[in-house]
């Protein structure tokens, strides 16, 4: 089977050499060069696609007839789209490599960051106040300061358990010296009574005046021994009260006593309760350094992703050098196409009898050597340009908004960001790259409008080119939807738009599947539909256009 580029270069050289038919004799430059063309144009089509650097040389041939030089322009575009499109595949794949690094990567930062906030939530539980409104608490209980009252209970205040402490030992001293005096008037007591016994006594054995006199003084003795009973009540009744207020003071030291030691216990708990948290945090934090660092961490996606994209941006270059020189050689063929329409007019216009098979071949070399199918071949390389300048102005959207991820979340959790992932130019990269890709949807636009304005175009032409420009302004909103900042959403709306005025102008039924946001009403499908564009491979003249999916990635990169 013929490769699009195989069937356009077969139809080409074949309608070159009718088109030399009664157009010169003799062996003139003209001629030499038209047979170096056509052997170069055979072994170009013998090894399609290959490019060939003879072809390219052919194709700067300043000697050659109209027809060959067209011949050799067109074939050699062909051979350059054809090129890109084949790179293009190596590209797509190497631009999925990279969306998915970018995922993975983001998903990393997304649990580095979910640790971190984790790790900052345990932190935020340091007991460090309330351990130290705990400690205030027992040494107000203590009576820290000298103070002598903790708290109230009931309307009555609590002493501290220095003030309390102070009061037993006070209460226990007149306690004790209240029970000594005690002793020694039960003492004295003792003594009076046992003398005043034995005088009665005695007093019973004597007469007279010395028993009067022993009895007197019994008696006395019996009087004072009264007297310190009495003294004896009244210490043992103020002893009462002192007995009393120990026993209170002592109650009231064992419930501070009891309370010191609950609080003391308390922050000695949360102590062990804040290490465990800290353990928490750690562990959090070393799971946030595995994320980052080692084997399948954020530094080694990061590193994988750096070595895509630069084999990415060398094949995009080269692909965009491919796209760029077939635009110029399919504008240079129009140009010898153009010449020569001119030259057969001319020599048809000298016959004298218009249906000769000279004339015939004539019509036939006018009709196949036609500039607006090399101006619709350069349209499709312009918007393959701007669709692969869109990819990579939209992956580089998601490698900004991954890259500030990263960075936020790697600064919280106080880790390095990866160097391949630290550019500081990288918006800069972002906005240029934003920029040319939008400069060459409008150069792509104005390709297009040129077939369509082309005087004399047919309709199915105007009609391809419709369609063509149609996508290129789909996939132009999406660009701006992901790379116009601020004012995206507008200029997406804005080209939408227009989009759907470009499709209103269509006179032929559609045979593609439109994206749902352009699609007519009752013709919408899901939104995860991948959407159609141009194929890098335009059938060759005379042929509906070749519509192929897109390869621009829009659903893998974000659009």
């Amino acid at each position: 089977m013929l490769t699009p580029a195989q069937r356009v270069t077969q139809a080409i050289f074949g309608a070159g050499v009718v088109s030399l038919i009664g157009l010169g004799c003799g062996d003139n430059p003209t001629r030499q060069a038209d047979k170096q063309i056509r052997a170069d144009l055979a072994v170009a089509y013998k090894n399609s696609p290959v490019l060939q650097t003879s072809l390219e040389e052919t194709a700067r041939s300043s000697t050659a007839s109209p027809g060959l030089r067209a011949s050799a322009k067109s074939a050699l575009a062909h051979a350059e789209a054809q090129q890109a499109a084949m790179a293009r595949a190596e590209l797509d794949a190497k631009h999925l490599q990279a969306a998915r690094l970018l995922y993975e990567i983001s998903d990393l930062t997304s649990r580095v960051e979910m640790g971190t906030t984790f790790a900052n939530g345990y932190l935020k539980q340091d007991p460090a106040k309330s351990v130290s409104a705990i400690k205030t608490l027992v040494d107000q209980a203590q009576g820290k300061g000298n103070a002598e009252a903790w708290v109230e209970i009931d309307g009555k205040s609590l002493p501290t358990l220095s003030a309390v402490t102070q009061k037993i030992s006070s209460l226990n001293g007149e306690i004790t010296k209240g029970e000594d005096e005690l002793a020694r008037l039960n003492d004295e007591k003792r003594s009076a009574v046992d003398a005043s016994e034995a005088g009665f006594i005695e007093a019973d054995k004597q007469t007279g005046k010395e028993s009067l006199d022993t009895f007197n003084t019994a008696s006395s003795q019996r009087k004072t021994a009264a007297e310190l009973q009495i003294k004896i009540d009244q210490t043992e009744a103020s002893l009462v009260p002192l007995r009393q207020d120990l026993a209170v003071a002592e109650v009231q030291k064992g419930v501070l006593e009891g309370a010191i030691a609950s609080l003391n216990e308390r922050v000695s708990g949360i102590g062990k309760d804040w290490q465990t948290i800290q353990d928490h945090a750690k562990a959090q934090d070393t799971m946030s350094g595995t994320l980052v660092e080692g084997s399948g961490s954020i530094n080694a996606k990061a590193a994988e992703l750096a070595t895509i994209s630069k084999e990415a941006d060398v094949l995009a270059e080269k692909i965009a050098n491919d796209l760029r020189n077939a635009a110029t050689h399919f504008s240079e063929a129009v140009t010898a196409a153009d010449a020569l329409r001119r030259e057969v007019e001319e020599m048809k216009n000298a016959l004298t009898d218009k249906t000769t098979k000279t004339a015939k071949a004539l019509d036939a070399t006018k009709a196949i050597f036609d500039a607006g199918s090399f101006r619709l071949n350069e349209a499709y390389a312009q918007i393959d340009l701007a669709g692969l300048l869109a990819d990579r102005a939209r992956l580089l959207a998601v490698k900004k908004r991954v890259a500030d991820e990263v960075a936020s979340a790697l600064d919280a959790a106080s880790l390095k960001v990866p160097a391949e992932l630290d550019d500081a130019n990288l918006g800069e990269t972002l906005r240029a790259a934003s920029e040319a890709a939008d400069t060459q949807h409008s150069v792509a636009d104005k390709a297009v409008q040129n077939v369509i304005e082309m005087p004399l175009a047919a309709q199915d032409r105007k009609d391809a080119a419709l369609i063509a420009d149609l996508l290129l302004f789909h996939g132009w909103s999406h660009l701006a939807l992901n790379t116009g900042g601020a004012d995206g959403a507008s200029t997406a709306s804005a080209k939408l738009k227009e989009a759907i005025e470009i499709r209103k102008k269509l006179t032929t039924p559609l045979k593609i599947i439109l994206p749902a946001d352009i699609a007519p009403e009752l013709e919408a499908l899901p939104s995860t539909v991948p959407s159609p564009t141009p194929g890098a491979n335009p059938s060759p003249a005379g042929d509906s256009p070749t519509i192929e999916p897109s390869t621009q990635g829009s659903e893998l990169l974000g659009s």
